[in-house]
């Protein structure tokens, strides 16, 4: 990896100074963990200002990485089952649909059923009718005939 050296400070005044290596530290990226761990190993009191700030932005964002890694690894776990529930529901949508088109299609044959057998129940009524009256009408006819044989 790329070995990040502290920049010259020019300033003759010490507060500019500090103050410069905390702007320079703030605009480099992060410590590595390993680098971390290597300026641990060093005397602290050999460090100059600009590795001290990069420690201690470092000390102080590490929580804030870890939660905000943690954070995004929950993201994408809930992305991934919003997605797979979207998903299922464009499925269930679909079915849905498709049940509503079968279902009108079972209530317009029903409807259908319904009144072809109301038609068949008429004309089995109409049937039953006829024979009732053709047995009265065959016993007039018959009464009739006897009478003119008897006469």
């Amino acid at each position: 990896q790329n070995e990040q050296r502290s920049p010259p400070i020019v300033s003759h005044d010490r507060e500019e100074s500090e103050e410069n290596c905390v702007v320079l530290a703030l605009q480099r990226p992060l410590l590595m963990d390993n680098e971390y761990d290597e300026f641990l190993r060093k005397d602290l009191s050999s460090l100059n200002t600009f590795d001290l700030t990069r420690i201690r932005v470092y000390e102080a964002s590490k929580p804030f990485i870890k939660d905000s890694e943690e954070l995004r690894e929950q993201l994408h776990k809930l992305q991934v089952k919003f997605e797979e529930r979207e998903e299922k529901m464009k499925h269930f949508t679909n079915s849905l649909e498709s049940e509503k088109v079968r279902c009108l299609k079972l209530e317009t044959r029903c409807t259908e059923l319904s009144k072809e057998n109301e038609r068949i129940a008429l004309k089995i009524q109409h049937n039953n009718f006829k024979i009732d009256n053709y047995d009265s009408v065959k016993r007039e006819r018959d009464e009739f005939q006897r009478e003119i044989d008897t006469v």
